[in-house]
């Protein structure tokens, strides 16, 4: 999903769970998080990254999820 059409969603929906796979352009996507909270505050919001990736998340408190765990952790963070 594009972040053009990500943004039409937020408006259109209440979402749950925003899961939201972070990959470059890093701050397109920290944007994108922001937006979310902001449109969306009752939701859980999470930040897929790659290992290699999570210093550019280190000041997200939280929601910041490795992509090598997420299978195995996604249930119970839920």
């Amino acid at each position: 999903m594009s972040i053009r059409s990500a943004l039409l969603k937020l408006r259109q929906e209440r979402l749950d769970v925003i899961l939201l796979g972070a990959s470059p352009p890093i701050p397109a996507v920290r944007r994108l998080a922001r937006v979310a909270q902001y449109r969306q505050p009752a939701a859980k919001i999470f930040l897929l990254v790659a290992a290699s990736d999570q210093p550019s998340f280190i000041d997200v408190p939280d929601g910041v999820i490795l992509k090598e765990y997420m299978y195995s952790n996604l249930l119970e963070l839920l």
